[in-house]
Formats: structure tokens, sequence, C-alpha cells
């Protein structure tokens, strides 16, 4: 049986004689148990042999490593929790059969691993994250239990959302990810949310460098795949009405954008708005020719953070494969459901205040 425990060696160099290093010292290996590790001088070097030696011929009982992962997955130490990861995905890509009976148990605490206040540590669990997202069933865990976690954790959303996403977007296609996430909004109950979300979408969407190539996509829009793709964002984005518009003019629908324009003096634009805003005034910017207007726009847009807009203009192509007319009455039918959400809930807080 393969045992393993936490040991803590203390640097003595003198430079750092208070830092604790953590490793991991596997014992009893059946073809290594003459070995002494404790004769490697550090404990990085250890976990680096360690590491190396664990094939799928080490006849190590997968149960025992991963209980003692899972217990120390959350120490104090921060070595100690990356050390953890880095197991994790070394068995993952060494021995993905054996260690797949215990995803059940492991994918939940890679999850929790998420509000992690070290950058390094949430950096490589999203790493890890996204090595299992691979595999088509757990993206939609994945997501699933994303959405949920930043539901119910606000901070989370507001703090580490950006990051999350954009780092999921350079490890996993964006176009994945962003179709996984508005398919699952559509499901959600909590119009406020899913309106909160939409937005921070939206901003990634315009801005990041790592949708890059997504933004192209959208543009061109040149096969089924893309059209379907903004049928699916374009049905979420309409909880967040200014961030439709945007969504359309990155795509260059610039006829189905002044129909949507149009239809906006109807709706009640308030701080919520603000950011959406500010990102589609910026886009528009781009468009306009270096007039008076455009002075004046600039002129404002100065006055809030920068957003700008990567690429050129290709040349305008043809929009008749999108079916504008179910979109746009979907769209409509959002803006009722969102009109009747915030008037119920003015009619809450009217009769809580009464009281």
């Amino acid at each position: 049986m393969l045992n393993l425990f936490h040991y803590h060696v203390e640097n003595r160099t003198g430079i750092l004689s208070d830092e604790i290093h953590s490793v991991w010292i596997f014992s009893d290996f059946p073809s290594l148990s003459f070995i002494f590790f404790f004769q490697l001088s550090k404990p990085t070097e250890i976990n680096t042999r360690l590491l190396a030696l664990f094939t799928e011929d080490a006849g190590v009982k997968m149960n025992a490593v991963i209980a003692v992962l899972l217990k120390h997955i959350k120490h104090e130490n921060r070595e100690t929790r990356m050390v953890v990861l880095n197991w994790i995905r070394h068995l993952h890509k060494n021995v993905p059969a054996e260690i797949f009976p215990y995803m059940d148990r492991i994918f939940p605490t890679l999850l929790s691993m998420l509000s992690d206040t070290c950058d390094d540590v949430l950096l490589l669990d999203l790493q890890l994250l996204s090595d299992l997202s691979n595999i088509s069933p757990y993206l939609i865990k994945f997501a699933v239990s994303l959405l949920k976690m930043f539901h119910d954790d606000p901070s989370l959303l507001s703090e580490r959302g950006v990051l999350i996403i954009r780092q999921l977007c350079l490890l996993l296609d964006p176009s994945h990810i962003y179709r996984s996430i508005s398919v699952l909004l559509m499901c959600e109950g909590n119009i406020e949310f899913v309106s909160q979300m939409v937005a921070m979408l939206n901003g990634i969407l315009l801005t990041a460098t790592e949708l890059f190539e997504m933004r192209d996509q959208l543009k061109a829009l040149e096969n089924e795949e893309y059209v379907s793709l903004f049928e699916c964002l374009y049905r979420c984005w309409a909880y967040q009405p200014i961030a439709l518009l945007g969504l359309c003019i990155l795509s260059q629908n610039y006829e189905h954008a002044t129909q949507l324009a149009g239809y906006l003096w109807r709706l009640d634009v308030t701080a919520d708005h603000q950011r959406s805003l500010a990102s589609v005034l910026s886009a528009l910017l781009m468009l306009l020719p270096q007039t008076d207007a455009f002075n004046t726009l600039h002129k404002r847009l100065q006055c809030i953070p920068s957003l700008t807009l990567l690429g050129t203009a290709p040349k305008t192509v043809s929009r008749s494969k999108v079916n504008f007319a179910d979109l746009l009455e979907h769209f409509h039918k959002i803006c009722e459901q969102q009109r009747k959400s915030v008037r119920e809930k003015h009619r809450q807080l009217l009769i809580a205040s009464a009281q």
C-alpha cells in the first residue's frame, strides 16, 4: 500500500530560514523502497523525482493517493496547494483511466478552488479544469457549477469573474465557452443575474485579446456554425439590450442594429447599463468619420476607462442566413419579461417601505 505524508522541510540557508517548504514524500513503492529521498537537498527536487517515477507500472493504489491529495488541497501553505494541483494534473495526464473513477470527488473540489485568493493557485486550478473540460460532459458540468458559484457568491463574480472567463477562453475554444454559458443562462430564473453575466461576457467579447478570432468569426458569419453561435449569443444577450446592440454592431449587422436602436427609447436605460453603453459607444466611435460628432463623442468617452475594438472592418457580407425576424420577436419577449420583473420588484419595494 502506498503511504503518503506531508513533510515540512525548513530551509536553513540563512536567507529564508523562516520559510517552510511543502513537499510530498512517497514511501513503499514496490520497486523503490530502498531509495532514500532524504538525501536530496531540495524538496522541489524530491517532488520532481517522484512525479517522474509515478507511472502506470508503479503499482500504486490510487485510492490512497487521491485521499491524501484531497486532504491537503486546501492547505494554508500556498506551495502545498500548488503541489497537490500539479499532482492531480500529472495523474490525469499519465494515468487517466485510473483517476477517472475518482472524478466525482475531485471535480467539485477543483471548482471550490476557484475562490482561492492566490492568483497562481487559481490559474493552475483553471488549467487543470480546462484539461478535464476537453471532455464534453465535463465542460457542461463545469459551466453549470461555475454559474452556480457566480450566482451564490457575487464577490467572486465581481472580483474574479473576468479573470476566470478570460483564462478559460485562453485554454479552451472561446466559442464553446460562450455557447455553453449562454445556453445555461437562458434557463436561469434570476433575470438580474443573467443581465450581470451578459454585461461581463459582452465586455470581454468586445475587448479581450483572447477572443480576437471569435470576433472575426462573428463578423464573417461564413458558415452555419458561426451563424448558430451568433443566434445563441443573441438570445442570451437580449437580457442586456445595450449589450445586444453592441453584438449586432460587432457582427456588422447594422440594419438590424438600427431596428434595435429604434426600440431602445422604450426601455429604461438605468445605471445598470452604463458599462455596456460605454462599450457600444466605443464601437460606434470606430465607425464615425472624423467630424464634429466624432470629436464630441471622443471627448466624452475620454472621461471613462478606454475600451477599444481590435481589427479592421472586412467587406460587407450578406446576413440572410440569420433569422432576424425570430430573433427580434425573442428580443421583444425578453424585454417584456424584464419590464414585468422590474415593475414587480418596484411594487414589492413600495409595499415593504409602506409597512
